[in-house]
């Protein structure tokens, strides 16, 4: 269908020029690039990292450019949204600022973006809280589209800021969660459920003084609490949102409340705090399913410093289940209050840790060790006192007689040695006994056991002989029998092991896709005849992936529409 294009959310077939469903708001992909017939402009990049494209800024192919609304004057277009054109306008005599948002030239004929910019401004004007955006106009420009004022803010998407920023310091993070609980507590205090909060629907207003607080903006797929009818935003058999931030039940297309706007802000807290989404998928059905069905990572796998506590807290609001998740937006921000206590507690306490004194190093508060006694001097052996020298000889009568009395002393050695060794009949001399050292004697050695000899089995090969071990105790040896073992591995011829082959996975012909999307049409209508409803965007759905696979003409085209197919067989049909 080269006329049209296919919304892959709801199912609904819409012209080939729109690139943002009218029923839900989803941002139509394709293929091509190109911008609107006509339109030289580029492209503009969305909250999910999408491409829409949209005009060219340039004031002077603005057809409403200096048009005037009520008692405003259009100055020029400063943003554009999924459902319309966004310009800034002017009170001229006092010179007011204001935000004009009209509807989009290929939306203006759709009764249901009608309905849901009327809700938009009814539903603000119910929570009236500083954190929403004001929206004080409604009405319709001479073509027929309708549009409201709002307050001009001054400032930064959250998206932009993440895009420039890439993740945000836990501090920071959690100060506009805080503010983005206080709005939500307003809206559903007022009986109003956002339906599709997303980072690019948080302002981060900038204040003269540089300071800034959080506005929650477009509403238009808001569900307000009313007691009876059913409008087109609050149907049940359709799926309305952005994919990427959806929770579980809003996937389904179950009934939404509080608990729903919970879960898109715990992606959100997610994103914020780790610079990427929880989940990620191949196609928005692969990506509902993997928020029906798999589980969150904690945000500390991507960002190891982050506190555990901060993963329980974003972790309670991505629960499956709408009654395990906090009970309220206010009960929530009181969670959040304490956690943000205990974070800063923890944080003093490391600023305030004991630091070691001047002079001092770390290792000198480690606690002492007992102090050993230091071993005394080793004593040094006495030196013998060597002789006094005799006085010097000077020749008088008393060095005469001792010169006397030493040569007959010298001749008493000399005789007793001469009789000494004619007794013996040999010199001897009287031996040094050296100084005696004590050994312990030395052990005896101890023979090992004998050991059982075994001789390694090649893994591959022929049948090895190995040897049985009979002891003798007697004889302390060892007997080695020979008996034939047969492996444990069967033969092998010798040569490089090849590995098993698996079988290649063949990728399905063109009739073999189509015959199965036939098959799944026929299953679609015996689940309905046998009184089980499906969703309406079932069988749309089906036939946009049977679009595909009569397009798919490589491989790689065929395998993803095998792919698409799973996805949807476990989305609508729940099958595994």
């Amino acid at each position: 269908m080269a006329d049209s294009r296919l919304c892959e959310t709801c199912g609904l077939s819409v012209p080939a020029d729109t690139d943002i469903c009218p029923r839900d708001g989803t941002v139509l992909l394709d293929a091509s690039t190109s911008s609107f017939p006509g339109d030289p402009g580029g492209a503009r990049r969305t909250s999910p990292g999408r491409t829409v494209n949209v005009m060219d800024d340039s004031s002077a192919q603005d057809p409403l450019t200096g048009l005037k609304i009520g008692e405003y004057e259009l100055r020029q277009r400063v943003g554009v949204g999924g459902m319309g054109l966004v310009y800034e306008g002017i009170q001229p005599l006092i010179g007011k600022r204001v935000a004009v948002k009209v509807l989009r030239p290929e939306l203006a004929a759709a009764e249901e973006q009608v309905a849901r910019l009327l809700a938009e401004a009814r539903a603000v004007n119910a929570i009236r809280h500083r954190g929403i955006v004001d929206i004080f106009g409604f009405g319709q420009v001479p073509d027929g589209r309708q549009y409201i004022i709002m307050e001009y803010l001054e400032g930064v998407a959250l998206d932009a800021h993440l895009t420039e920023r890439s993740r945000l310091p836990v501090p920071e993070a959690l100060d506009i969660l805080d503010e983005v609980l206080s709005a939500l507590g307003a809206a559903h205090g007022a009986g109003v459920v956002h339906r599709d909060l997303k980072p690019s629907n948080i302002f981060l207003v900038k204040q003269p003084d540089g300071s800034r607080y959080v506005k929650l903006l477009d509403f238009g797929l808001a569900k307000m609490g009313l007691p009876t009818g059913r409008t087109a935003q609050t149907r049940t058999d359709m799926v309305v949102g952005t994919p990427e931030y959806m929770a579980p039940e809003q996937a389904r297309g179950q009934p939404v409340g509080p608990m729903t706007d919970l879960y898109a802000l715990g992606v959100v807290a997610f994103e914020m705090v780790t610079g990427r989404l929880p989940f990620v998928g191949t196609s928005p059905v692969d990506l509902l399913m993997k928020h029906v069905d798999a589980r969150p990572p904690r945000p500390s796998e991507f960002v190891p410093e982050l506190p555990a506590a901060l993963d329980a807290f974003i972790l309670q609001m991505l629960t499956k289940d709408p009654e395990a998740r906090p009970g309220s937006a206010e009960q929530l921000r009181r969670q959040l209050q304490r956690l943000r206590d205990t974070l800063t507690q923890q944080a003093q306490a490391r600023l305030t840790a004991p630091e070691p004194a001047r002079g001092e190093t770390p290792d000198a508060l480690a606690p002492a060790e007992p102090v050993k006694p230091e071993p005394g001097p080793t004593p040094e052996p006495v030196k013998p006192r060597p002789p006094p020298e005799p006085p010097h000889d000077t020749g008088g009568p008393t060095s005469s007689r001792r010169m006397l009395l030493g040569v007959g002393a010298l001749a008493l050695v000399a005789v007793g040695g001469g009789l000494v060794l004619a007794l013996r009949g040999e010199p001897t001399q009287a031996p040094v006994q050296p100084p005696q050292v004590l050994t312990a004697p030395p052990e005896r050695p101890v023979k090992p056991p004998p050991q059982p000899v075994v001789e390694a089995v090649p893994d591959a090969g022929p049948p090895q002989q190995t040897a049985s071990v009979t002891e003798v105790p007697d004889a302390g040896t060892t007997v080695q029998a020979s008996t034939p073992q047969t492996p444990d591995n069967p033969v092998q011829p010798a040569g490089p092991a090849v590995a098993p082959t698996e079988p290649v996975k063949r990728t399905p012909t063109q009739s073999a896709l189509l015959g199965r999307i036939r098959k799944l049409d026929r299953d679609i209508d015996t689940l309905n005849q046998a009184g089980q409803k499906l969703s309406p965007a079932a069988r749309r759905t089906l036939d946009a992936i049977r679009e595909k696979a009569e397009s798919a003409t490589t491989p790689d085209e065929r395998r993803q529409v095998v792919k698409e197919l799973a996805d949807w067989e476990k989305f609508f049909l729940r099958r595994k």
